[in-house]
């Protein structure tokens, strides 16, 4: 039987979707579909479901904050701002300089605690959006904006933004944690359902990107490695550079293995940054690792950072491929 959508809140302002789901056999794994509804939009693709333990925290936190730490969200330069100006104020705190926007480089550069408190960012339903939020005379204002599918390519880069008691929010929160919390014992069992565009993104590695010759797989990296430019510091963007020779015309190898001992200094063991897409983007191509392989998991990497979706890494590849 389908199981009817919910919706905690008003969806006209702000409320959570919610469908149940199901547990795996282990039960240590729960799947359900959970989306951020403001102003009568859907955040993400509602198709897509949510790894709960990864959702449930990361809500958790949020309402932790504006619950107990309010005043985190607040901040004297927003102050007789528009909410334009204070949108980008929070994500400027976290961008290089080279990446600020012209139009607002009248605007501070705040600490990156700023951008640390006021964004949000949940998990893979929130990541095609740059959301934020920021304390407005006692209520919450919620500030995004869309930046790639599954967001209505109609909203693509256009900016919203829509205040809300404050009250109302922990009270919308609370309902639906407290909800999922309790129905979550009883989801039914079943074999967890592979990720479609994850498989998707794989076989086109596996049969397409295998038979292309070097230069496109370089290419193919080299666009995946695009994708967490902004979070990249001196010694990434030189890297990136280099991806970017590999994609063009022959690198030394010699130069290839520097850049590679440079960034596996400054990355810590078993995680991945930004660092990582790179890496991997950078190896030499062996029998072991070929470079197709290596770009497939470069682009894994761009993934689990949630600088972008499979789907997205889809149409990348694929436009590549067409242009051949």
């Amino acid at each position: 039987m389908k199981k009817k959508e919910r919706y905690f809140g008003d969806p006209n302002t702000f409320a959570i979707r919610y469908i149940p789901g199901y547990t795996t056999k282990d039960k240590n794994n729960y799947y359900a579909y959970c989306h951020l509804v403001f102003n009568g939009q859907i955040i993400g693709d509602k198709t897509e479901s949510c790894f709960l333990s990864s959702w449930l925290s990361s809500f958790e936190r949020l309402r932790d904050q504006v619950k107990n730490n309010f005043d985190s969200i607040k901040n004297a330069a927003f102050e007789n701002r528009s909410d334009r100006e204070i949108f980008e104020l929070i994500y400027k705190a976290n961008q290089l300089p080279e990446r600020y926007w012209k139009r607002y480089e009248h605007l501070p550069v705040l600490d990156n605690k700023v951008w640390a408190n006021c964004s949000i960012s949940i998990d893979e339903t929130t990541d095609a959006f740059l959301i934020a939020w920021a304390e407005a005379v006692g209520n919450v204002k919620f500030l995004w904006k869309g930046l790639r599918q599954p967001c209505p390519p109609g909203r693509i880069g256009k900016f919203f933004s829509i205040a809300v008691s404050r009250e109302f929010v922990i009270e919308i929160m609370e309902n639906c944690l407290r909800t999922i919390r309790l129905e979550m014992k009883d989801y039914p069992v079943q074999e967890a359902k592979p990720n479609k565009s994850q498989t998707e993104f794989w076989d086109l590695i596996n049969n397409e990107v295998k038979l292309l010759p070097e230069v496109d797989r370089r290419k193919i990296s080299f666009e995946f490695c695009n994708l967490v430019k902004d979070d990249l510091d001196d010694l990434g963007l030189e890297a990136l550079q280099l991806v970017e020779g590999l994609a063009m015309a022959e690198v030394p190898i010699r130069l290839q293995e520097s850049y590679q001992k440079k960034l596996r200094k400054k990355l810590p063991p078993n995680k991945t940054l930004p660092y990582s897409v790179l890496l991997w983007a950078l190896e030499i191509s062996s029998a072991s690792y070929p470079s197709w392989y290596a770009a497939g998991i470069a682009g894994s990497n761009v993934v689990d950072l949630r600088n972008g979706s499979y789907k997205q890494l889809i149409a990348l590849v694929k436009k590549i491929i067409r242009k051949r």
